[in-house]
């Protein structure tokens, strides 16, 4: 730190050390790394960090803002349901949800864009403040009880974010279909010598229209289409389209080559692969 300080030009005798800044300030999960404290009269603070991944490490004036928002006003709250094996907000690794979820470091994390993050189950009631329900690849059957309070949820009026992989398709399908009119179809390829399961999806304009900076395309790999199957009262906008076809018979895509066998019940044509449902519910559009 000294020849830091001495390279740049500034002053080591202001340096504290860590012991001295646990006196003045609890640092710990920050893991003492760089932040600022905005602090308004009345004593109410908040930190504004500096982010090592996701987007620029200085805060912009996004994330200022919402540092801002969050002395003044409540955060809208979101939960991620846990018990399902589905993904998590605490897995570090490649597929893990951290990065997306709480992670404060990242700049792109759902915490500091402005969602106060928990993690709950469905084996209990969904309390009165969450807003926002996310379902990250669920792998299980739901219980009884895991479906009365999903269902009750729903009924409120608030939102959900449904993620799904065709892998356990037949395992979600059937309370998809039930709870939602929609189902999940087989792993989908494309039409590309390199790795045709990744797919490319240009999003739809009416999509671009109703949803905020919202890319002109998404990649998804290893995913499915999503096929209407009922009517549960929906109003259905599909956000994301591909065309190529359901894969049944290659599951090594670095060595096999993709070719679609309709005698296989291969089926070929353009599928939704995002989706969405909106209604009105108990006064409140959902």
């Amino acid at each position: 730190a000294r020849e830091v300080c001495e390279r740049d030009g500034l002053d080591s005798t202001k340096l504290l050390d860590k012991i001295a800044i646990d006196k003045i300030v609890d640092l710990s999960e920050e893991d003492y790394r760089i932040v600022w404290q905005i602090k308004r009269e009345n004593g109410d603070w908040e930190w504004l960090r500096h982010f090592y991944y996701g987007g620029p490490r200085m805060p912009q004036e996004g994330e200022i803002t919402m540092a801002l928002k969050r002395l003044v006003v409540d955060m809208p709250k979101m939960a991620f349901v846990e018990g399902l094996e589905e993904r998590s907000i605490l897995d570090e690794s490649v597929m893990g949800y951290s990065r997306v979820g709480n992670d404060k470091k990242s700049v792109t994390s759902l915490w500091n864009q402005g969602f106060d993050i928990a993690q709950i189950s469905l084996e209990s009631p969904v309390p009165d403040d969450i807003t926002l329900l996310v379902m990250a690849a669920p792998r299980e059957l739901l219980t009884e009880t895991e479906w009365r309070n999903l269902t009750l949820y729903l009924d409120r009026g608030d939102d959900m974010l449904l993620l799904l992989e065709p892998e356990y398709r037949e395992i979600t399908n059937e309370w998809t279909h039930e709870l939602l009119g929609v189902e999940v179809t087989p792993l989908l390829v494309q039409e590309r010598k390199i790795e045709p399961q990744v797919l490319v999806c240009p999003t739809t304009e009416e999509a671009r229209k109703k949803l905020y900076r919202l890319t002109k395309a998404v990649c998804l790999p290893m995913g499915g289409g999503i096929e209407v199957v009922a009517n549960r009262g929906f109003e259905l906008f599909p956000i994301a389209t591909c065309d190529g076809w359901t894969e049944l018979e290659t599951s090594d895509f670095l060595d096999d080559m993709v070719c679609f066998n309709s005698e296989a019940g291969e089926v070929k044509k353009q599928f939704n692969t995002l989706l969405g449902l909106h209604r009105v519910k108990n006064g409140k559009k959902q």
